[in-house]
């Protein structure tokens, strides 16, 4: 779980790559005195969690409902230990006149691998594939993941991008990234999700190069019918 914000704007997320879940926002979030409250939906249960801080807020106290069963728990904060994480570089690039920002991840062996993680829909800055980009460089991949234009640091305006346009970023990034890094893009993959997913082909076809794509929650449509479906939704 992740806690965000300050006491006017709290938002909680849960991660699990090993479920393929990365920064699953829950509802519900009350706050009040020392307590905070949330909840997690799936496709068939809802999971309540009711909590108290403890111990100067570096513990969080509490228990989780689902459905008739209820159990305690008790969670401690963890510290970011930057000591601990891979070695890293920000760098900056430009895109059609446009600078986009990201971050790569060496692994503690070079083995002249890379993977570079592809955008997708929303505002979501290079935070949200943050955890990913660690995992696969420890085990043993260069990585790269980057802020789509209009988010994070990175200049422009997503939201009227075209497809086009945002596609020639994502092949400029990948490109970059084979500069910079001296790895050729027959030892580059990419991986994306969602919106990222239905990318990866045209992708593929425009570095015909590139070594492979890897797909999580794919979705079955058009980029313009992807599109469309987000704007349904952010309008509903």
């Amino acid at each position: 779980m992740e806690i965000e914000g300050d006491i006017y704007n709290i938002s909680v997320f849960f991660t699990s790559l090993a479920q393929n879940a990365n920064r699953i926002p829950f509802k519900g979030v009350e706050t009040k005195g020392d307590s905070i409250n949330f909840r997690l939906q799936s496709d068939f249960y809802i999971y309540s969690f009711r909590n108290k801080w403890a111990d100067n807020y570096s513990k969080l106290q509490g228990s989780l409902s689902v459905d008739t069963v209820t159990t305690e728990y008790i969670l401690e904060k963890k510290l970011l230990d930057h000591k601990s994480a891979p070695l890293n570089e920000e760098i900056n690039f430009q895109s059609n006149g446009t600078k986009l920002y990201g971050t790569i991840w060496y692994p503690e062996t070079i083995r002249n691998k890379g993977l570079v993680i592809v955008t997708s829909s929303g505002n979501a800055d290079r935070s949200a594939s943050r955890a990913v980009a660690i995992l696969f460089s420890q085990m043993g991949f260069t990585t790269f993941h980057y802020e789509k234009r209009g988010t994070g640091n990175s200049g422009g305006n997503w939201e009227v991008a075209t497809m086009k346009e945002l596609l020639a970023d994502d092949i400029k990034a990948i490109s970059y990234f084979c500069e910079k890094t001296g790895i050729p893009l027959k030892e580059i993959g990419i991986k994306g999700s969602s919106q990222g997913v239905t990318k990866i082909p045209y992708i593929l076809n425009g570095l015909a190069n590139l070594s492979y794509g890897i797909v999580v929650s794919c979705p079955g449509v058009t980029l313009l019918d992807s599109d469309l479906n987000y704007w349904k939704n952010r309008n509903a």
